[in-house]
Protein backbone atom coordinates (compact mmCIF):
# COMPACT_ATOMS: atom_id res chain seq x y z
CA UNK A 1 0.00 0.00 0.00
CA UNK A 2 1.49 3.13 -1.15
CA UNK A 3 -0.68 6.59 -1.47
CA UNK A 4 0.30 9.50 -3.19
CA UNK A 5 -1.10 12.51 -3.96
CA UNK A 6 -1.79 13.87 -8.09
CA UNK A 7 0.18 16.76 -7.21
CA UNK A 8 3.49 16.04 -6.81
CA UNK A 9 5.57 17.96 -4.24
CA UNK A 10 9.21 17.97 -4.87
CA UNK A 11 9.86 15.32 -1.98
CA UNK A 12 7.41 12.76 -4.22
CA UNK A 13 9.53 14.08 -7.00
CA UNK A 14 12.76 13.12 -4.75
CA UNK A 15 11.03 9.41 -3.85
CA UNK A 16 9.93 8.40 -7.19
CA UNK A 17 13.29 9.10 -8.74
CA UNK A 18 15.31 6.98 -6.10
CA UNK A 19 12.70 4.35 -6.31
CA UNK A 20 13.37 4.27 -10.19
CA UNK A 21 17.04 4.49 -9.63
CA UNK A 22 16.75 1.66 -6.87
CA UNK A 23 15.00 -0.79 -9.18
CA UNK A 24 16.86 -0.32 -12.11
CA UNK A 25 17.62 -3.56 -14.51
CA UNK A 26 20.43 -5.56 -12.61
CA UNK A 27 22.49 -8.74 -14.31
CA UNK A 28 23.08 -12.04 -12.47
CA UNK A 29 20.51 -13.28 -9.48
CA UNK A 30 20.07 -9.66 -7.71
CA UNK A 31 16.99 -9.26 -9.36
CA UNK A 32 15.96 -13.44 -8.94
CA UNK A 33 12.55 -13.87 -6.92
CA UNK A 34 13.84 -14.82 -3.53
CA UNK A 35 11.16 -17.15 -2.66
CA UNK A 36 9.37 -18.78 -5.93
CA UNK A 37 9.97 -19.04 -9.63
CA UNK A 38 6.72 -20.15 -10.47
CA UNK A 39 5.74 -23.03 -8.28
CA UNK A 40 9.21 -23.95 -7.45
CA UNK A 41 11.50 -23.19 -4.43
CA UNK A 42 14.03 -20.37 -5.38
CA UNK A 43 15.79 -21.65 -1.27
CA UNK A 44 16.63 -24.56 -3.16
CA UNK A 45 18.66 -23.74 -5.88
CA UNK A 46 22.55 -22.86 -6.24
CA UNK A 47 24.08 -19.29 -7.14
CA UNK A 48 25.21 -20.98 -10.46
CA UNK A 49 21.90 -22.16 -11.22
CA UNK A 50 19.87 -18.71 -10.36
CA UNK A 51 22.25 -16.69 -12.46
CA UNK A 52 22.77 -19.34 -15.61
CA UNK A 53 18.85 -19.78 -15.94
CA UNK A 54 18.32 -15.53 -15.35
CA UNK A 55 21.05 -14.96 -17.69
CA UNK A 56 19.69 -17.32 -20.03
CA UNK A 57 15.92 -15.33 -20.25
CA UNK A 58 17.10 -11.43 -19.96
CA UNK A 59 19.81 -11.59 -21.87
CA UNK A 60 22.84 -9.56 -21.48
CA UNK A 61 20.49 -5.99 -21.75
CA UNK A 62 18.27 -7.52 -18.97
CA UNK A 63 15.44 -7.29 -21.74
CA UNK A 64 13.72 -10.77 -21.69
CA UNK A 65 16.46 -11.41 -25.46
CA UNK A 66 18.22 -13.74 -24.41
CA UNK A 67 18.69 -17.72 -25.78
CA UNK A 68 16.20 -19.04 -23.12
CA UNK A 69 13.64 -16.09 -23.58
CA UNK A 70 10.52 -17.92 -25.46
CA UNK A 71 10.08 -20.66 -23.14
CA UNK A 72 10.73 -18.32 -19.75
CA UNK A 73 12.67 -17.97 -16.60
CA UNK A 74 10.95 -21.31 -15.07
CA UNK A 75 11.43 -23.74 -17.30
CA UNK A 76 15.24 -22.41 -18.07
CA UNK A 77 15.71 -22.49 -14.28
CA UNK A 78 14.94 -26.60 -14.49
CA UNK A 79 16.91 -26.63 -17.65
CA UNK A 80 19.92 -24.95 -15.73
CA UNK A 81 19.13 -27.69 -12.43
CA UNK A 82 19.30 -30.61 -14.74
CA UNK A 83 22.53 -29.58 -16.39
CA UNK A 84 24.38 -28.71 -13.25
CA UNK A 85 22.95 -31.02 -10.49
CA UNK A 86 20.95 -33.85 -12.66
CA UNK A 87 17.57 -35.21 -12.90
CA UNK A 88 17.67 -36.43 -9.23
CA UNK A 89 17.71 -32.44 -8.42
CA UNK A 90 15.02 -31.81 -10.51
CA UNK A 91 13.00 -34.35 -8.84
CA UNK A 92 13.84 -32.90 -5.36
CA UNK A 93 12.19 -30.16 -6.94
CA UNK A 94 9.27 -31.61 -7.93
CA UNK A 95 8.53 -32.94 -4.55
CA UNK A 96 8.82 -29.46 -2.85
CA UNK A 97 6.73 -27.99 -5.62
CA UNK A 98 3.47 -28.95 -4.59
CA UNK A 99 1.76 -26.48 -1.90
CA UNK A 100 -1.08 -27.84 0.66
CA UNK A 101 -4.31 -27.45 -0.87
CA UNK A 102 -7.55 -27.98 1.21
CA UNK A 103 -6.83 -26.89 4.44
CA UNK A 104 -8.22 -24.54 6.95
CA UNK A 105 -5.98 -21.64 8.13
CA UNK A 106 -6.57 -18.03 8.93
CA UNK A 107 -10.30 -18.17 8.04
CA UNK A 108 -9.84 -18.77 4.61
CA UNK A 109 -10.75 -23.01 3.35
CA UNK A 110 -8.96 -23.22 -0.34
CA UNK A 111 -11.00 -25.43 -2.41
CA UNK A 112 -9.48 -24.28 -5.43
CA UNK A 113 -6.55 -27.48 -5.54
CA UNK A 114 -3.11 -26.45 -5.99
CA UNK A 115 -2.15 -26.95 -9.54
CA UNK A 116 -0.59 -30.48 -10.80
CA UNK A 117 3.24 -30.31 -11.11
CA UNK A 118 4.41 -30.53 -14.69
CA UNK A 119 7.40 -32.53 -14.12
CA UNK A 120 7.61 -36.51 -14.10
CA UNK A 121 8.37 -38.52 -11.29
CA UNK A 122 11.83 -39.05 -12.52
CA UNK A 123 13.08 -35.47 -12.51
CA UNK A 124 13.49 -35.72 -16.67
CA UNK A 125 10.39 -34.68 -18.60
CA UNK A 126 8.28 -31.76 -18.19
CA UNK A 127 4.72 -31.12 -19.76
CA UNK A 128 4.50 -28.17 -21.95
CA UNK A 129 2.33 -25.97 -23.96
CA UNK A 130 3.70 -24.78 -27.02
CA UNK A 131 2.59 -21.87 -29.73
CA UNK A 132 4.74 -22.49 -33.34
CA UNK A 133 5.65 -19.66 -34.86
CA UNK A 134 3.73 -20.69 -38.10
CA UNK A 135 2.67 -24.59 -38.46
CA UNK A 136 1.85 -26.58 -35.16
CA UNK A 137 2.46 -29.77 -37.24
CA UNK A 138 6.24 -28.54 -38.09
CA UNK A 139 6.59 -27.89 -34.59
CA UNK A 140 5.23 -30.86 -32.65
CA UNK A 141 7.98 -32.64 -35.33
CA UNK A 142 10.70 -30.43 -33.82
CA UNK A 143 9.88 -31.51 -30.78
CA UNK A 144 9.67 -34.82 -31.45
CA UNK A 145 12.81 -34.73 -32.74
CA UNK A 146 14.43 -33.55 -29.52
CA UNK A 147 12.46 -36.47 -27.56
CA UNK A 148 9.19 -35.24 -26.43
CA UNK A 149 6.49 -37.79 -25.65
CA UNK A 150 2.98 -38.05 -26.19
CA UNK A 151 3.13 -34.70 -28.13
CA UNK A 152 -0.31 -33.65 -29.34
CA UNK A 153 -1.36 -30.57 -31.38
CA UNK A 154 -4.86 -28.55 -31.51
CA UNK A 155 -4.58 -25.44 -33.51
CA UNK A 156 -1.56 -23.35 -33.32
CA UNK A 157 -0.88 -25.30 -29.73
CA UNK A 158 1.39 -28.06 -29.26
CA UNK A 159 1.44 -29.96 -25.99
CA UNK A 160 3.56 -33.08 -24.65
CA UNK A 161 6.57 -33.81 -22.17
CA UNK A 162 9.50 -32.88 -23.54
CA UNK A 163 12.88 -34.30 -21.91
CA UNK A 164 14.21 -31.12 -19.61
CA UNK A 165 17.91 -31.63 -20.76
CA UNK A 166 16.41 -30.54 -23.96
CA UNK A 167 14.62 -27.06 -23.24
CA UNK A 168 17.93 -25.66 -24.39
CA UNK A 169 17.54 -26.80 -27.67
CA UNK A 170 13.97 -26.20 -28.33
CA UNK A 171 14.08 -22.86 -26.94
CA UNK A 172 15.69 -22.55 -30.45
CA UNK A 173 13.58 -23.66 -32.52
CA UNK A 174 12.47 -21.96 -35.64
CA UNK A 175 9.11 -23.11 -35.32
CA UNK A 176 8.83 -22.06 -31.86
CA UNK A 177 6.87 -19.09 -30.57
CA UNK A 178 6.88 -19.64 -26.87
CA UNK A 179 6.32 -22.07 -24.17
CA UNK A 180 5.23 -22.35 -20.90
CA UNK A 181 5.24 -25.10 -17.96
CA UNK A 182 1.63 -26.85 -18.71
CA UNK A 183 -0.65 -26.20 -15.03
CA UNK A 184 -3.21 -28.03 -14.74
CA UNK A 185 -6.01 -29.26 -11.42
CA UNK A 186 -9.14 -30.75 -11.42
CA UNK A 187 -12.14 -28.56 -10.71
CA UNK A 188 -14.60 -30.52 -8.65
CA UNK A 189 -14.14 -32.42 -5.11
CA UNK A 190 -14.12 -35.70 -5.11
CA UNK A 191 -17.21 -37.12 -5.97
CA UNK A 192 -20.29 -38.38 -3.62
CA UNK A 193 -22.76 -41.14 -3.00
CA UNK A 194 -25.55 -38.50 -2.18
CA UNK A 195 -26.09 -37.79 -5.49
CA UNK A 196 -29.09 -40.66 -6.52
CA UNK A 197 -30.65 -39.41 -3.66
CA UNK A 198 -30.46 -35.44 -3.68
CA UNK A 199 -31.39 -35.38 -7.96
CA UNK A 200 -33.68 -38.28 -7.40
CA UNK A 201 -32.27 -40.10 -10.06
CA UNK A 202 -33.75 -43.05 -8.59
CA UNK A 203 -37.05 -41.78 -9.15
CA UNK A 204 -36.53 -40.91 -12.99
CA UNK A 205 -35.12 -44.52 -13.04
CA UNK A 206 -37.80 -45.90 -12.12
CA UNK A 207 -41.29 -43.96 -13.41
CA UNK A 208 -39.37 -43.85 -16.74
CA UNK A 209 -38.48 -47.28 -17.02
CA UNK A 210 -34.69 -46.08 -17.95
CA UNK A 211 -30.79 -46.48 -17.01
CA UNK A 212 -28.58 -45.16 -19.57
CA UNK A 213 -29.10 -47.76 -22.24
CA UNK A 214 -28.22 -46.87 -25.50
CA UNK A 215 -26.00 -44.01 -24.32
CA UNK A 216 -21.92 -43.97 -24.05
CA UNK A 217 -20.89 -41.34 -20.82
CA UNK A 218 -17.52 -41.06 -20.80
CA UNK A 219 -15.13 -38.84 -18.83
CA UNK A 220 -11.95 -36.85 -18.68
CA UNK A 221 -9.87 -36.34 -15.72
CA UNK A 222 -6.83 -37.18 -14.38
CA UNK A 223 -6.11 -40.86 -14.36
CA UNK A 224 -8.32 -43.95 -14.88
CA UNK A 225 -6.55 -46.89 -13.18
CA UNK A 226 -3.20 -45.54 -12.89
CA UNK A 227 -2.78 -44.38 -9.45
CA UNK A 228 0.42 -45.46 -7.00
CA UNK A 229 -1.94 -44.00 -3.90
CA UNK A 230 -5.56 -44.61 -5.03
CA UNK A 231 -6.98 -47.78 -2.93
CA UNK A 232 -7.99 -50.67 -5.02
CA UNK A 233 -7.89 -51.30 -8.44
CA UNK A 234 -10.45 -50.89 -11.51
CA UNK A 235 -10.81 -54.75 -11.86
CA UNK A 236 -11.52 -54.68 -8.09
CA UNK A 237 -14.28 -52.42 -8.94
CA UNK A 238 -15.95 -54.49 -11.40
CA UNK A 239 -16.18 -57.70 -9.51
CA UNK A 240 -17.78 -55.21 -6.48
CA UNK A 241 -20.01 -53.89 -9.00
CA UNK A 242 -19.22 -50.53 -8.90
CA UNK A 243 -18.03 -50.19 -12.52
CA UNK A 244 -19.22 -52.77 -15.70
CA UNK A 245 -16.91 -55.11 -17.44
CA UNK A 246 -16.46 -58.95 -17.81
CA UNK A 247 -17.44 -60.56 -13.81
CA UNK A 248 -19.81 -57.39 -12.94
CA UNK A 249 -22.14 -59.33 -11.17
CA UNK A 250 -25.17 -57.09 -11.84
CA UNK A 251 -24.53 -58.72 -15.59
CA UNK A 252 -23.39 -55.14 -17.22
CA UNK A 253 -20.17 -56.65 -18.61
CA UNK A 254 -19.53 -54.16 -21.47
CA UNK A 255 -16.10 -52.91 -20.34
CA UNK A 256 -14.86 -49.14 -19.91
CA UNK A 257 -13.61 -48.23 -23.14
CA UNK A 258 -10.39 -46.71 -22.10
CA UNK A 259 -8.48 -45.05 -24.88
CA UNK A 260 -6.03 -42.99 -22.99
CA UNK A 261 -4.69 -43.48 -19.02
CA UNK A 262 -1.00 -43.12 -19.72
CA UNK A 263 -1.13 -40.23 -16.83
CA UNK A 264 -0.16 -41.23 -13.34
CA UNK A 265 -2.92 -39.44 -11.11
CA UNK A 266 -5.37 -40.11 -8.62
CA UNK A 267 -7.66 -42.24 -10.49
CA UNK A 268 -10.62 -39.74 -10.10
CA UNK A 269 -11.51 -40.35 -13.66
CA UNK A 270 -13.01 -44.15 -12.30
CA UNK A 271 -14.37 -43.06 -9.26
CA UNK A 272 -16.27 -40.41 -11.76
CA UNK A 273 -17.41 -43.22 -13.79
CA UNK A 274 -18.47 -45.50 -10.33
CA UNK A 275 -20.75 -42.51 -9.70
CA UNK A 276 -21.80 -42.41 -13.01
CA UNK A 277 -22.59 -46.10 -13.16
CA UNK A 278 -24.56 -46.01 -9.72
CA UNK A 279 -27.13 -43.28 -11.75
CA UNK A 280 -27.07 -44.78 -14.99
CA UNK A 281 -26.31 -48.62 -14.78
CA UNK A 282 -27.20 -49.06 -18.38
CA UNK A 283 -25.07 -46.80 -20.02
CA UNK A 284 -21.60 -48.00 -21.89
CA UNK A 285 -18.81 -45.43 -20.35
CA UNK A 286 -15.41 -44.70 -21.67
CA UNK A 287 -12.23 -42.50 -20.36
CA UNK A 288 -9.51 -40.20 -21.66
CA UNK A 289 -6.91 -38.35 -19.51
CA UNK A 290 -7.16 -34.28 -19.60
CA UNK A 291 -3.67 -34.15 -18.17
CA UNK A 292 -1.71 -33.97 -20.86
CA UNK A 293 -1.59 -30.81 -21.73
CA UNK A 294 -4.06 -28.25 -23.37
CA UNK A 295 -3.92 -29.64 -26.75
CA UNK A 296 -4.04 -33.34 -25.65
CA UNK A 297 -6.93 -32.79 -24.07
CA UNK A 298 -8.69 -30.87 -26.65
CA UNK A 299 -7.69 -34.20 -29.22
CA UNK A 300 -8.74 -36.34 -26.04
CA UNK A 301 -12.60 -34.51 -26.34
CA UNK A 302 -12.42 -35.15 -30.13
CA UNK A 303 -11.35 -38.57 -29.85
CA UNK A 304 -13.99 -39.26 -27.39
CA UNK A 305 -16.61 -38.09 -29.80
CA UNK A 306 -15.45 -40.10 -32.40
CA UNK A 307 -15.69 -43.18 -30.56
CA UNK A 308 -19.55 -42.57 -29.78
CA UNK A 309 -19.51 -40.73 -26.75
CA UNK A 310 -23.14 -39.38 -26.52
CA UNK A 311 -22.45 -37.92 -23.01
CA UNK A 312 -19.04 -36.13 -21.99
CA UNK A 313 -18.04 -35.11 -18.39
CA UNK A 314 -14.88 -33.28 -16.93
CA UNK A 315 -13.55 -31.93 -13.80
CA UNK A 316 -10.15 -30.21 -15.07
CA UNK A 317 -9.37 -26.97 -16.13
CA UNK A 318 -5.88 -25.62 -17.45
CA UNK A 319 -4.99 -22.39 -15.73
CA UNK A 320 -3.64 -20.48 -18.53
CA UNK A 321 -7.39 -21.32 -20.68
CA UNK A 322 -7.80 -17.48 -22.11
CA UNK A 323 -10.21 -15.21 -20.45
CA UNK A 324 -11.52 -13.38 -23.18
CA UNK A 325 -11.13 -15.93 -26.09
CA UNK A 326 -12.62 -19.34 -27.03
CA UNK A 327 -9.25 -21.03 -27.02
CA UNK A 328 -8.32 -24.29 -28.19
CA UNK A 329 -10.40 -26.56 -25.39
CA UNK A 330 -13.28 -24.58 -25.63
CA UNK A 331 -13.46 -24.93 -29.84
CA UNK A 332 -13.09 -28.90 -29.33
CA UNK A 333 -16.52 -28.67 -27.04
CA UNK A 334 -18.45 -26.36 -29.35
CA UNK A 335 -17.10 -29.10 -32.19
CA UNK A 336 -18.50 -32.09 -30.32
CA UNK A 337 -21.83 -30.59 -29.21
CA UNK A 338 -22.13 -29.12 -32.89
CA UNK A 339 -21.75 -33.37 -33.50
CA UNK A 340 -24.76 -33.97 -31.41
CA UNK A 341 -22.70 -34.76 -28.31
CA UNK A 342 -23.73 -33.27 -24.78
CA UNK A 343 -20.75 -31.81 -22.65
CA UNK A 344 -20.57 -31.01 -19.10
CA UNK A 345 -18.15 -29.46 -17.07
CA UNK A 346 -17.37 -28.49 -13.23
CA UNK A 347 -17.40 -24.37 -13.06
CA UNK A 348 -14.61 -24.75 -10.95
CA UNK A 349 -14.02 -23.54 -6.73
CA UNK A 350 -12.99 -20.38 -6.91
CA UNK A 351 -15.92 -18.01 -5.59
CA UNK A 352 -15.65 -14.60 -6.90
CA UNK A 353 -12.44 -15.14 -5.72
CA UNK A 354 -10.68 -12.01 -8.49
CA UNK A 355 -9.35 -9.18 -9.28
CA UNK A 356 -10.41 -7.06 -12.45
CA UNK A 357 -9.96 -3.52 -13.45
CA UNK A 358 -8.69 -1.11 -16.31
CA UNK A 359 -5.26 -0.63 -16.43
CA UNK A 360 -4.09 2.90 -14.75
CA UNK A 361 -1.25 3.79 -15.17
CA UNK A 362 0.60 5.65 -12.47
CA UNK A 363 3.56 6.82 -14.09
CA UNK A 364 5.74 4.85 -11.72
CA UNK A 365 9.14 2.54 -12.87
CA UNK A 366 8.18 -0.70 -12.42
CA UNK A 367 9.69 -3.16 -9.56
CA UNK A 368 10.76 -5.48 -12.09
CA UNK A 369 11.98 -3.55 -14.45
CA UNK A 370 12.20 0.24 -14.43
CA UNK A 371 10.97 1.24 -18.21
CA UNK A 372 7.92 -0.76 -16.84
CA UNK A 373 5.15 0.85 -15.41
CA UNK A 374 3.17 -0.15 -12.89
CA UNK A 375 -0.55 -0.36 -12.66
CA UNK A 376 -2.64 2.05 -10.13
CA UNK A 377 -4.86 0.09 -7.85
CA UNK A 378 -6.58 2.91 -6.51
CA UNK A 379 -9.53 4.13 -8.62
CA UNK A 380 -9.97 7.32 -7.01
CA UNK A 381 -7.71 10.56 -7.97
CA UNK A 382 -4.75 9.08 -5.55
CA UNK A 383 -2.39 6.70 -6.38
CA UNK A 384 -1.27 3.24 -4.82
CA UNK A 385 0.77 0.90 -6.76
CA UNK A 386 0.57 -1.77 -3.94
CA UNK A 387 -2.19 -4.12 -3.42
CA UNK A 388 -2.08 -4.89 0.16
CA UNK A 389 -2.08 -8.55 1.41
CA UNK A 390 -2.03 -10.52 4.54
CA UNK A 391 -0.50 -14.16 4.94
CA UNK A 392 -0.79 -15.95 8.21
CA UNK A 393 2.16 -18.16 9.18
CA UNK A 394 1.70 -21.36 7.37
CA UNK A 395 -0.82 -19.53 4.92
CA UNK A 396 -0.13 -19.99 1.14
CA UNK A 397 -1.29 -16.75 -1.45
CA UNK A 398 -1.63 -18.19 -4.82
CA UNK A 399 -1.94 -15.99 -8.28
CA UNK A 400 -3.47 -18.94 -10.29
CA UNK A 401 -3.67 -17.11 -13.66
CA UNK A 402 -3.17 -13.27 -14.44
CA UNK A 403 -4.40 -12.35 -17.78
CA UNK A 404 -5.67 -9.24 -20.10
CA UNK A 405 -7.48 -8.30 -23.05
CA UNK A 406 -5.12 -9.30 -25.71
CA UNK A 407 -5.91 -12.53 -28.27
CA UNK A 408 -3.75 -15.79 -27.87
CA UNK A 409 -1.74 -16.69 -30.54
CA UNK A 410 -2.37 -20.44 -29.59
CA UNK A 411 -5.88 -20.04 -31.30
CA UNK A 412 -5.43 -20.67 -34.97
CA UNK A 413 -6.29 -17.27 -37.26
CA UNK A 414 -4.68 -15.25 -34.12
CA UNK A 415 -1.70 -13.05 -34.33
CA UNK A 416 -1.34 -12.71 -30.40
CA UNK A 417 -0.90 -9.90 -27.78
CA UNK A 418 0.54 -6.72 -28.31
CA UNK A 419 0.95 -5.98 -24.70
CA UNK A 420 3.62 -7.39 -22.15
CA UNK A 421 2.25 -7.10 -18.84
CA UNK A 422 3.93 -8.25 -16.17
CA UNK A 423 3.22 -9.61 -12.25
CA UNK A 424 5.36 -9.74 -8.67
CA UNK A 425 4.35 -10.74 -4.99
CA UNK A 426 6.62 -8.28 -3.30
CA UNK A 427 8.52 -8.20 0.30
CA UNK A 428 7.64 -4.99 2.36
CA UNK A 429 11.38 -4.47 1.55
CA UNK A 430 11.12 -4.82 -2.14
CA UNK A 431 12.31 -8.39 -2.50
CA UNK A 432 10.83 -9.82 -5.72
CA UNK A 433 9.00 -13.34 -3.91
CA UNK A 434 7.89 -14.49 -6.98
CA UNK A 435 7.04 -13.17 -10.55
CA UNK A 436 5.78 -13.71 -14.18
CA UNK A 437 7.59 -11.75 -16.64
CA UNK A 438 7.18 -13.40 -19.59
CA UNK A 439 7.90 -11.79 -22.70
CA UNK A 440 4.35 -11.76 -23.78
CA UNK A 441 4.70 -10.15 -27.15
CA UNK A 442 6.82 -12.35 -28.29
CA UNK A 443 5.50 -15.60 -26.81
CA UNK A 444 1.99 -15.05 -27.77
CA UNK A 445 0.69 -15.98 -24.74
CA UNK A 446 -1.67 -13.13 -22.83
CA UNK A 447 -1.18 -14.35 -19.86
CA UNK A 448 1.54 -15.23 -17.25
CA UNK A 449 2.35 -18.54 -15.19
CA UNK A 450 1.63 -19.64 -11.88
CA UNK A 451 3.19 -17.50 -9.15
CA UNK A 452 2.88 -18.09 -5.20
CA UNK A 453 4.35 -17.45 -1.76
CA UNK A 454 4.21 -19.63 0.90
CA UNK A 455 4.71 -18.03 4.48
CA UNK A 456 7.30 -20.27 6.71
CA UNK A 457 8.65 -17.26 8.84
CA UNK A 458 6.63 -18.35 11.77
CA UNK A 459 4.93 -14.83 11.82
CA UNK A 460 1.80 -12.63 10.00
CA UNK A 461 3.66 -11.42 7.28
CA UNK A 462 2.16 -8.35 5.29
CA UNK A 463 3.34 -8.43 1.17
CA UNK A 464 2.33 -6.47 -2.07
CA UNK A 465 1.01 -7.48 -4.98
CA UNK A 466 2.66 -5.40 -7.89
CA UNK A 467 0.85 -5.28 -11.68
CA UNK A 468 3.19 -3.52 -14.50
CA UNK A 469 3.08 -3.16 -18.40
CA UNK A 470 6.47 -3.43 -19.60
CA UNK A 471 5.44 -3.14 -23.52
CA UNK A 472 2.53 -2.04 -25.99
CA UNK A 473 -0.57 -0.29 -25.38
CA UNK A 474 -2.66 0.07 -22.18
CA UNK A 475 -4.64 -3.37 -21.95
CA UNK A 476 -8.56 -2.22 -21.45
CA UNK A 477 -8.84 -4.66 -18.64
CA UNK A 478 -6.47 -6.66 -16.62
CA UNK A 479 -7.41 -9.87 -14.34
CA UNK A 480 -6.14 -12.72 -12.04
CA UNK A 481 -7.65 -15.42 -10.32
CA UNK A 482 -6.23 -16.21 -6.59
CA UNK A 483 -6.70 -19.15 -4.24
CA UNK A 484 -4.75 -19.98 -1.22
CA UNK A 485 -5.50 -20.48 2.31
CA UNK A 486 -4.52 -18.03 5.55
CA UNK A 487 -4.27 -14.96 3.29
CA UNK A 488 -6.44 -11.99 3.15
CA UNK A 489 -6.68 -9.25 0.46
CA UNK A 490 -6.53 -6.21 1.97
CA UNK A 491 -7.45 -3.92 -0.64
CA UNK A 492 -9.22 -3.54 -3.93
CA UNK A 493 -10.44 -6.82 -3.93
CA UNK A 494 -13.19 -5.66 -6.53
CA UNK A 495 -14.08 -9.64 -6.35
CA UNK A 496 -16.31 -10.92 -9.82
CA UNK A 497 -16.40 -13.82 -12.44
CA UNK A 498 -13.96 -16.63 -12.09
CA UNK A 499 -15.58 -19.07 -14.67
CA UNK A 500 -13.33 -19.15 -17.69
CA UNK A 501 -12.20 -21.70 -20.57
CA UNK A 502 -13.90 -24.25 -22.14
CA UNK A 503 -16.72 -23.78 -18.80
CA UNK A 504 -17.52 -20.78 -20.68
CA UNK A 505 -17.61 -22.52 -24.09
CA UNK A 506 -21.31 -22.20 -26.25
CA UNK A 507 -21.86 -25.40 -26.27
CA UNK A 508 -21.10 -26.73 -22.48
CA UNK A 509 -22.96 -27.37 -19.91
CA UNK A 510 -20.96 -25.61 -16.90
CA UNK A 511 -21.87 -27.38 -13.69
CA UNK A 512 -22.23 -25.05 -10.64
CA UNK A 513 -21.81 -27.33 -6.71
CA UNK A 514 -24.29 -27.32 -4.20
CA UNK A 515 -23.54 -29.64 -0.94
CA UNK A 516 -25.90 -32.45 -1.16
CA UNK A 517 -27.13 -31.16 2.59
CA UNK A 518 -28.18 -28.02 1.77
CA UNK A 519 -30.81 -29.57 -1.22
CA UNK A 520 -34.33 -29.79 -1.12
CA UNK A 521 -33.92 -34.04 -0.46
CA UNK A 522 -32.18 -33.48 2.57
CA UNK A 523 -33.41 -30.14 4.07
CA UNK A 524 -37.33 -30.15 4.23
CA UNK A 525 -37.17 -26.35 5.32
CA UNK A 526 -35.93 -24.57 2.52
CA UNK A 527 -38.43 -24.48 -0.54
CA UNK A 528 -35.10 -24.42 -2.96
CA UNK A 529 -33.99 -27.21 -5.27
CA UNK A 530 -30.51 -26.59 -3.75
CA UNK A 531 -28.65 -23.49 -2.54
CA UNK A 532 -25.31 -22.68 -4.10
CA UNK A 533 -22.42 -23.24 -3.03
CA UNK A 534 -19.93 -19.96 -2.16
CA UNK A 535 -17.00 -21.57 -3.17
CA UNK A 536 -18.40 -22.49 -6.32
CA UNK A 537 -17.07 -20.61 -9.49
CA UNK A 538 -19.44 -17.61 -11.13
CA UNK A 539 -19.58 -16.60 -14.05
CA UNK A 540 -20.24 -12.87 -15.91
CA UNK A 541 -16.75 -12.95 -18.25
CA UNK A 542 -17.22 -11.55 -21.51
CA UNK A 543 -15.34 -12.96 -24.56
CA UNK A 544 -13.92 -10.19 -26.67
CA UNK A 545 -12.19 -11.75 -28.91
CA UNK A 546 -13.34 -13.76 -32.35
CA UNK A 547 -10.60 -16.59 -33.67
CA UNK A 548 -9.08 -14.24 -35.66
CA UNK A 549 -7.98 -12.29 -33.35
CA UNK A 550 -9.77 -9.17 -34.08
CA UNK A 551 -12.46 -7.81 -31.35
CA UNK A 552 -15.74 -7.80 -31.75
CA UNK A 553 -18.03 -4.96 -32.10
CA UNK A 554 -20.89 -6.52 -28.76
CA UNK A 555 -18.99 -8.55 -26.41
CA UNK A 556 -20.35 -11.67 -26.30
CA UNK A 557 -21.78 -12.38 -22.61
CA UNK A 558 -22.82 -16.10 -21.82
CA UNK A 559 -24.67 -17.09 -18.62
CA UNK A 560 -22.94 -19.31 -16.50
CA UNK A 561 -23.12 -21.84 -15.17
CA UNK A 562 -26.07 -23.83 -16.59
CA UNK A 563 -26.98 -26.48 -13.62
CA UNK A 564 -26.03 -27.05 -10.27
CA UNK A 565 -24.71 -30.81 -9.25
CA UNK A 566 -24.20 -32.18 -5.78
CA UNK A 567 -21.28 -32.51 -3.70
CA UNK A 568 -20.22 -32.76 -0.11
CA UNK A 569 -18.88 -36.25 0.83
CA UNK A 570 -16.49 -38.25 -0.94
CA UNK A 571 -16.11 -41.74 -2.29
CA UNK A 572 -13.18 -43.33 -1.72
CA UNK A 573 -11.54 -45.18 -5.31
CA UNK A 574 -11.81 -48.80 -4.51
CA UNK A 575 -14.43 -48.85 -1.97
CA UNK A 576 -17.56 -50.37 -2.96
CA UNK A 577 -20.79 -48.74 -2.18
CA UNK A 578 -23.34 -51.63 -2.35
Amino acid sequence: MNNWDNRASFVSIIVVVLGGLLVSPVHGQEKFPSHRVGTIPAEELSSEVKKSAWDAVQGEDGTSTGSMAKIGLELAVLFHQHSVEGAVAVRDLRAQQTVPGTQKSGGRVDRSRAPRTPITSDGRYVLVDAVAKEDSGDLLEDLRGLGMKNGARAENLVSGLVPIEALDDAARLSTLRGMQPSYARRTAGSVESEADTSHAAFEARQNFDVDGTGQKVCALSDSYDNSSSASGSASEDIRSGDLPGAGNPEGNEAPVDVLDDRVEGSDEGRAMLQLIHDIVPGAELGFHTAFGGRADFASGIRELNASNCTVIVDDVGYFNQPFYQDGVITNAVDDVVDDGAAYFSSAGNNGQDSYEAPFRGSGMNGVLNASSERHDFDPSVLSDTEQQITVSDGGTVRISTFQWTDPSAAVSGSAGPDTDMDIALVAQDGTVLNSGEQNNISTGFPAETVISYQNTSGNQQTINLVIEKAAGPDPDQIKYIYSGRGFSIDEYDTLGPTIYGHPMAEGAMAVAAAPFFSTARYRSDIDSSAYLASYSSKGGLQIRFDQNGDEFSTYQSREKPDVTGTDGKSLPVGVSRR
